[in-house]
């Protein structure tokens, strides 16, 4: 078994070479690709001059995008399944994420889906804002 810095540089040096295949195709571009991997442009920069190595997430990622082919060792990289959300679910994950515009003119209340939740936020002065959170028992 090859010792583990020596895999590391066979990822490195494969993932480069792939990307650099990639990247001189028509219509492909570094930051539409980094923002599909969900990382930096500068981390897709070290990983297409092959100086640092992509986490598992990346690798899984990068594995599934059209285009692109990972062989080591002469076998194809397989990330696995995957789990499958619906679109409901991805929309739930969307929202637990959602970033409010506050305003501040007036309060902001947001009310969980089962009732049971509350936030209040209002401004009390310059910088200074104030959030009341009101948990009902069930």
């Amino acid at each position: 078994m090859p010792r583990p810095r020596t895999v590391d540089l066979l990822v490195r040096q494969t993932v480069a070479h792939e990307l650099r295949r990639y990247f001189s195709q028509p219509r492909t571009s570094k930051a539409s690709l980094a923002k599909r991997l969900g990382i930096s442009r500068q981390a897709l920069y070290t990983y297409v001059s092959a100086s640092s190595t992509p986490s598992a997430e990346v690798l899984a990622r990068l594995a599934l995008i059209e285009g692109i082919s990972l062989f080591f060792h002469g076998k194809r990289f397989d990330p696995g399944p995957l789990t499958s959300t619906t679109r409901a679910e991805q929309l739930s994950v969307e929202a637990e994420n959602a970033q409010y515009d506050l305003p501040f003119d007036t309060p902001i209340v947001i009310i969980g889906t089962n009732q049971t939740l509350s936030v209040e936020i209002r401004r009390k002065d310059a910088g200074v804002v104030e959030v009341a959170v009101q948990l009902k028992a069930g």
